[in-house]
Order: C-alpha cells, then sequence, then structure tokens
C-alpha cells in the first residue's frame, strides 16, 4: 500500500502519530507525511483543518512529553538525544548556547532551526521552565 494511500485512509491517525513520534526525538519523514496529508486534503479525503488541529495538538503532546522528560531527567535526556550527532559536546553546548542566547523565545523559532528542534523542550525541562509558559511558547 502507497503512503498516500495510508494517509488517505487513515490520514488523521498516522499525521498524529508521526507528529507526536518526530517530536519525542524518532528520525520520522514528518515533511514527507505533512505534504501527503495535505494533498489528501486537497484531493478531498481529508478535511485540511482536521489535518493542522491533529498535526498541532500530536507536536505540542510530543514536546510536552520531551519537557517532562528533560525536567525529570535533566541533561542525562539531552546528552542522550546528543549521542546520534557527530560532535556529542558540541550538540549538548551547541544547544545550550543557542537557548542560553535567545531565552524562552528559542522555543518559537525552534522548529525552523534544525537540530534546535529537537532539543528545545529538553531544555525548557531541564532548565526548569514553568510549565504554563512552556505550553504558550510552543504552542
Amino acid at each position: 500500500m502507497k503512503l498516500v494511500e495510508v494517509i488517505a485512509h487513515h490520514g488523521y491517525v498516522v499525521t498524529s502519530l508521526v507528529v507526536f513520534s518526530a517530536c519525542c526525538g524518532l528520525p520520522l519523514p514528518l515533511s514527507v507525511v505533512l505534504l501527503t496529508a495535505g494533498a489528501a486534503a486537497r484531493g478531498g479525503s481529508l478535511n485540511l483543518g482536521l489535518v493542522i488541529v491533529c498535526a498541532w495538538s500530536a507536536a505540542l503532546a510530543g514536546d510536552l512529553v520531551m519537557y517532562v522528560g528533560g525536567r525529570y531527567t535533566g541533561w542525562w535526556l539531552l546528552t542522550n538525544i546528543c549521542k546520534f550527532s557527530l560532535n556529542q559536546e558540541a550538540c549538548v553546548f551547541g544547544s545550550a548556547h543557542q537557548f542560553y542566547k535567545r531565552g524562552p523565545r528559542a522555543l518559537v523559532i525552534a522548529k525552523f532551526v534544525p537540530g534546535l528542534a529537537e532539543v528545545s523542550s529538553v531544555l525548557a525541562g531541564s532548565l526548569s521552565m514553568q510549565p504554563r509558559r512552556f505550553l504558550l511558547l510552543d504552542g
């Protein structure tokens, strides 16, 4: 079965699961799934508004899981996420530097900066950002 057919039949669930899993740090083809869901919505088999709501809520839920993980495990989770990078030390300290430099506003732009998107929620939790503020800036 092709990806387009899977998303046409199970679009909301597949989109939500892939977005949630990608926000939790799994290397999944997030942009391909979102583009395919948009194409399926354009074709009439899905409602674009519901696709957007599903993707947004799944991304927020995935980021919240990573925030809680960072809050309770501290820097341990961040170093384990950065194990997959070429330079682990640069990953940890570089992302922390970007977060310190931009402050909480880093959450607003994190999804558009490669590398920072995966660790911004963990950093916010590790640095004890208030949950309400995190949800407002991440949402």
